[in-house]
Order: structure tokens, then C-alpha cells, then sequence
């Protein structure tokens, strides 16, 4: 919810969608000119331009050794599916490797049952249509772990410029309002500091993708939003003139 408070005075003005105040004096301003403060968020939906398709290779074995072969083999099967998928194998970047004990639960106790071998990878496409393909050949190479697609913007950081120059352009605007309101002149702005950047994930990578296996007459389709959404926050002064 928006709101204005003018501070030292009793008048107070409601907007929506912004927090804004005037202050006698701002640290940074020449010679403490009293300036209009604007708390504002702005988000861009933008079309994905990639989707990165993360998985983890899962086998077990009596020793690290057949943990490891048999990871390799559904490895090895996974990268003959792709490729009949029109996917280049070459394509697929390793992000971790394991090998240690297979622990499971027996009742309250941990009992170790040989040795797993783990490898998660990624895979970067940029055609939206070969997402089902690509999930449907790990699932028949017997990849047993998580698979998860996210949508992704290439050039994240093009699109957080955006999103702060949106914001920036929506604070000048609300502060033109409440200048408007107490019937000053609005000057320059004079100090902005960017709150927050999300482009995914809650961090400054990208969305995570709604993610589904829908079935259709023995036919397996992935459902994918193909968009992302960027937002930003900031807080902008702007002198007021004299």
C-alpha cells in the first residue's frame, strides 16, 4: 500500500503502491535542502531466452567401483537418448560428483547398503520445444533423482537495468504527485539506493519454472511457463526547489 507522511506537519496524503515522505533535511543533500522521499517496486514479465535443465545421476553398488560403473552406464544411456532427442550430449556441463556410503533407513537406525555414486548436471537449452524431449530421455535412461527445469533470461544483467530504471522512472513519478500535493516544485533527484534485485529464485539469478509431468494417452508432455519475472526496489530523493 502506498502512503505519504509529511513530517513536522500535520498533512498526510495516501497513494497506492509506494511509500512516500518529505524530510527537512537529507545527509546528502546540498546544504540540507528538504527533499521528497519515494520507497517504490517496479517488475518486467520478460520471455525466457534459455532454460537450464538440471539432473542427478543416482546408482548404488556393492563397492564404490560398481556404484560408479553403473552411474557411468545410465550416464552413457542418457547422453544416446539425448542425442536422438536432438540434443548435443556435449552440451550437458557437470556441477558435482560424489561417491560414498548408501545410507537407509531401518527402522530408527541408519544402516549403510553398499556405495552410491552421485552426478548432477546441467544442460542449457534455448528451444522451448525440446524441453519435453529432454525429460522423457533421462526418465527412460533411468536417471532416478530429481529433474528440474528453470527459465532463464541470458542476459540477467540487461534485464535488472531495466527493472531499476523502471522503478527509478516510477518514484520520479509519484513524487511528482506528492509535490503536486503541497504545491511545490519538484528539483532533481539527489539519491537513489537500490533495495533489492530479484530475477529468480529469490536471489539474483533467474525464476524457477512451474514444472509438471502431465499424461495424455500414454504420451508424456512437460509443462514449462516460458516467461520470467524481474523485479527491483529502491528509494529515491529528490530536492525540492526553493
Amino acid at each position: 500500500m502506498k502512503r505519504f507522511v509529511l513530517i513536522a506537519t500535520a498533512i498526510g496524503v495516501s497513494l497506492a503502491g509506494c511509500a512516500a515522505s518529505v524530510s527537512s533535511r537529507h545527509s546528502g543533500s546540498p546544504d540540507n535542502m528538504p527533499t521528497i522521499h519515494v520507497d517504490t517496486e517496479s517488475k518486467l514479465v520478460l520471455p525466457a531466452d534459455e532454460y537450464a535443465v538440471t539432473f542427478t545421476i543416482q546408482e548404488t553398488g556393492e563397492s564404490p567401483e560398481h556404484a560408479v560403473q553403473a552411474g557411468a552406464k545410465t550416464q552413457e544411456a542418457a547422453c544416446e537418448l539425448l542425442r536422438e532427442s536432438d540434443v548435443n550430449p556435449e552440451t550437458v556441463r557437470p556441477v558435482s560428483y560424489t561417491v560414498g556410503p548408501n545410507l537407509e533407513w531401518e527402522d530408527d537406525d541408519l544402516v549403510q547398503r553398499g556405495f552410491e555414486a552421485r552426478s548432477e548436471f546441467e544442460l542449457i537449452v534455448e528451444d522451448h520445444a525440446l524441453l519435453s524431449g529432454i525429460v522423457i530421455a533421462l526418465s527412460k535412461a533411468g536417471v532416478k533423482g530429481e529433474i528440474n527445469v528453470e527459465a532463464r533470461i541470458a542476459n540477467a544483467i540487461d534485464a535488472r537495468r531495466k527493472v531499476i530504471r523502471l522503478a527509478v522512472t516510477k518514484a520520479q513519478s509519484d513524487a511528482m504527485i506528492v509535490a503536486d500535493t503541497l504545491g511545490v516544485r519538484l528539483g532533481m533527484i539527489n539519491d537513489v539506493r537500490i533495495d533489492f534485485v530479484r530475477d529468480g529464485a529469490g536471489n539474483a539469478g533467474v525464476s524457477s519454472a512451474d514444472f509438471q509431468f502431465e499424461e495424455r494417452d500414454s504420451e508424456m508432455n512437460v509443462a514449462v511457463t516460458d516467461t520470467v519475472e524481474v523485479s527491483a526496489g529502491v528509494t529515491c530523493w529528490f530536492l525540492i526547489e526553493q
